[in-house]
């Protein structure tokens, strides 16, 4: 039932950001349905290309097949996103997930600085140096970085078939805007609130 607090729902915050309270619940966020209609309706919204941050692009301009760097960071070349064979293949991986990686859908027009940024974890030193990040650790490391990034849309873990809109802690009516496509489209939507020592999923009613 729309809006309940049933132990399945509960459990699909467990489920799917791997964490009873995920940090990305406290940021203005919408949740809704994965799926090529919802990386679509992002895209609408933001009158924007999407890029697909964890996988690399397909094409270069000339239609070659692009090769990532060795090191694996897709910077000056993420904007390749942007061209119309790399959208086509950028929408047929909408649902994304369930994956041991991270994936996440961002603005094919990031700044360079900005994507630096969401690499540099993995050039420091410390106890995790060297180690294999997984969907648990990733989306907390978002968190650091949605405030240079704006926005994401995020499929969750697991097989739940959701994903996550989450904006910057000042970016509350970017978030409504999206939702509001959300809604126009009919897509399934939901929300995370405060519940007893974690947060709670609840499921948001489909206007007729």
């Amino acid at each position: 039932m729309a809006g309940s607090d049933s132990s399945s729902n509960s459990d699909l915050v467990k489920l799917g950001f791997l964490d009873v309270r995920p940090r990305m619940g406290y940021f203005p966020h919408v949740l809704a349905k994965s799926g090529e209609l919802t990386v679509r309706a992002v895209s609408r919204a933001m009158n924007n290309s999407l890029g697909l941050w964890g996988e690399r692009p397909l094409f270069r301009p000339d239609g070659s097949h692009y090769l990532e760097p060795r090191n694996g960071k897709i910077v000056e070349d993420f904007a390749l996103w942007g061209l119309d064979a790399n959208q086509k293949y950028l929408y047929q991986r909408a649902t994304v997930g369930p994956d041991p990686s991270f994936k996440m859908f961002i603005s094919a027009n990031t700044p360079v600085e900005v994507l630096k940024r969401t690499y540099e974890h993995f050039d420091e030193g410390g106890e995790d140096a060297g180690s294999v990040p997984y969907f648990g650790d990733y989306i907390g490391y978002v968190c650091d970085w949605i405030s240079d990034l704006r926005w994401t849309l995020i499929p969750l873990e697991g097989e739940i078939g959701w994903s996550i809109f989450a904006g910057a802690l000042h970016e509350s009516a970017l978030v409504a805007k999206v939702r509001a496509e959300f809604k126009r489209k009919q897509i399934p939507l939901a929300h995370l609130v405060e519940g007893v020592g974690r947060l709670t999923w609840i499921e948001e009613p489909i206007d007729k």
